[in-house]
């Protein structure tokens, strides 16, 4: 393929109609192709992030359609406030099979990402999509949805939550509104002081003991 189309926000409407939004690397020419489709939490336009595994502009030159898709409550998709991993179940289902039935696609789609991107994968097969013929995770939430032997990761939830979530998750709530720049700076000092409710309960627990 000589040349590609970039198109930037595709919506695609959920079966609530809720609408999330994707960039798109597809052929420039005539003719249906097969589509890769990346789900992601961390902004579609995030390009160090989302061409990890795949980049979408050789994949494109090579004869296929790359979907990069917003997920629900992130980013520029609607939905807020985002849960994790709470829609991507039908979401997925559902962003498969809209991305099956785009007029340059050839009804043929799979899945890829690490991490978040990577759960994203088994949450859409586990419902079936017709039109989804193979997933490829790389990794995938800790014993799934932030567990390991049981046992909450509470530090890395709360981490991941405030760090990587956070931002994001203020702006979409309280942009434009008064008391936005107040719950922007208190969450990065929360952040920057995020190690400090940890320190002062091991402080409690080694004080208790004696």
């Amino acid at each position: 393929m000589s040349k590609i189309i970039h198109e930037k926000n595709v919506p695609a409407v959920m079966r609530d109609g809720t609408t999330l939004y994707a960039e798109v690397f597809r052929p420039d020419g005539e003719g249906k192709y097969p589509v890769l489709l990346q789900r992601t939490p961390y902004n579609k336009e995030f390009l160090p992030l989302t061409t990890m595994v795949l980049d979408p502009i050789a994949a494109a030159h090579k004869g296929y359609v790359v979907i990069i898709q917003d997920v629900r409550g992130r980013f520029e998709s609607e939905g807020a406030p985002f849960y994790i991993y709470k829609n991507e179940y039908n979401d997925g289902y559902d962003s498969v099979e809209w991305a099956a039935s785009l007029p340059y696609s050839d009804g043929n789609v799979g899945m890829y990402g690490l991490s978040y991107m990577g759960m994203t994968q088994f949450q859409a097969a586990s419902m079936q999509p017709p039109s989804l013929k193979a997933i490829f995770p790389i990794t995938w939430g800790t014993d799934v949805y932030m567990y390991r032997g049981g046992a909450l990761e509470l530090g890395l939830l709360v981490s991941w939550s405030m760090s990587t979530i956070g931002p994001n998750a203020v702006i979409k709530a309280k942009q434009g509104k008064a008391d936005f720049l107040k719950e922007f700076m208190t969450l990065l000092d929360s952040i920057d002081h995020i190690e400090e409710p940890i320190r002062n309960c091991r402080s409690e627990i080694v004080n208790g003991s004696n």
